[in-house]
């Protein structure tokens, strides 16, 4: 069994990745203990936590895996994936769950400085994901392949799939449908941003960490 951690902002897409991951590759344990925070060394609390919560998914483990599973978690982890989105698109959901703008703007200011630090660190075991790269068939498919690659993943499949039915709470960014489908196209063609004030923009804007923004490549709005 392999070993990965998992780590982005509040709203960032850590839930969706995660279904993806798991989905899509075999003997993967993808651990989410503090995927909000600032990712850290391994350590042995750690290793801890995540062979009973590893023991209690994989009860019959014996039967599908070659090595001792204590063996294989109790392992440093195989890599970091690290997934980082729109500042907008998470600001917006922060507020529709009463989260004050400001504070908003400086959590995705802190955590993605963690993550964009983690990776100049550790490059050769991370991986950087781009949240509104897996809202497309071959967005999604070019970043699960690269996964496979770097971690040297067994693909559960033939290809890789999506999550066919992967809704989200009202209070999401994510714009459900009477299905219980969330709205790539909404995401894709920035509908958070209609939902934004121009004041509110403009406040997001003086706040939002320029270097950052420009690292992910994302662009101020309005300037």
């Amino acid at each position: 069994m392999k070993f990965i951690r998992l780590y982005g902002s509040v709203r960032s897409g850590t839930n969706y990745l995660y279904l993806l991951i798991t989905r899509n590759f075999k003997d993967v344990f993808v651990s989410e203990s503090n995927k909000h925070g600032r990712p850290t060394e391994w350590s042995l609390e750690q290793k801890g936590k995540m062979l009973k919560s590893a023991q209690e998914k994989y009860a019959e483990h014996q039967e599908t895996h070659d090595i001792p599973l204590d063996y294989a978690v109790s392992r440093e982890p195989i890599g970091d994936v690290l997934i980082y989105k729109n500042p907008y698109a998470v600001v917006q959901g922060e507020m529709n769950i009463g989260v004050p703008l400001s504070d908003a703007v400086q959590r995705w200011n802190r955590v993605n400085r963690w993550l964009k630090d983690w990776e100049k660190i550790y490059r050769w075991r991370v991986m950087l994901v781009k949240y509104e790269d897996l809202l497309t068939e071959g967005g999604r498919n070019r970043v699960l392949y690269q996964m496979e690659i770097k971690f040297e993943l067994d693909c559960s499949g033939d290809q890789f799939v999506d999550i066919a039915e992967h809704s989200h709470s009202k209070k999401t960014i994510h714009r459900a449908n009477e299905a219980g489908h969330y709205d790539k196209e909404w995401q894709l063609n920035r509908g958070f941003l209609d939902e934004l004030t121009e004041e509110e923009i403009s406040m997001i804007n003086k706040e939002l960490d320029r270097k950052l923004m420009k690292a992910f490549g994302y662009n101020i709005i309005g300037e």
